[in-house]
């Protein structure tokens, strides 16, 4: 089982306490006996969503973190838009930090949306305030690959 912990809404981190310290992914892993471990994947603020899915079709199940970040609630901290975690065997994770790909990404899903026979990202986001009219603006936008090296 994966979770993430941090949606940044509630603002109650300590003045001095580092935004990316606080929040991350992790997985609960089942002995069999319902008792569960748990494994801290990555720390990053705003963890917010996760899908596990093979990135790089190497057969074993990598894991992207999809962020909510906003730099209103904490000016100055860097903002990473999706984390990528490259599993390169035995659990091991590599992170892949991706900057400028899509803000505020709270939910996705993987698909073949091109027809190339690789795993896609669709994601979806949000604006948070109010134009002041029951209008919506729709759009899609498609980022080229990321490739893990």
């Amino acid at each position: 089982m994966i979770y993430t912990n941090g949606d940044t809404l509630d603002m109650d981190l300590p003045e001095e306490q580092y935004p990316h310290d606080a929040h991350g992914a992790a997985w609960l892993e089942n002995d069999g006996t319902g008792q569960f471990t748990q494994h801290e994947l990555a720390r990053v603020w705003g963890a917010y969503t996760a899908k596990p899915f093979d990135v790089d079709g190497d057969g074993d199940v990598d894991l992207v973190i999809g962020t909510l970040q906003f730099d209103r609630v904490y000016p100055g901290v860097h903002q990473i838009d999706l984390v990528l975690l490259e599993n390169v065997g035995d659990l091991t994770f590599v992170r892949h930090d991706l900057f400028d790909s899509m803000r505020y990404m709270i939910t996705f899903d993987v698909g073949d949306i091109d027809g190339d026979g690789e795993a896609d990202l669709v994601g979806g986001s949000h604006r948070i305030g109010n134009s002041g009219n029951a209008h919506r603006l729709v759009a899609l936008s498609w980022h080229a690959e990321v490739a893990c090296d």
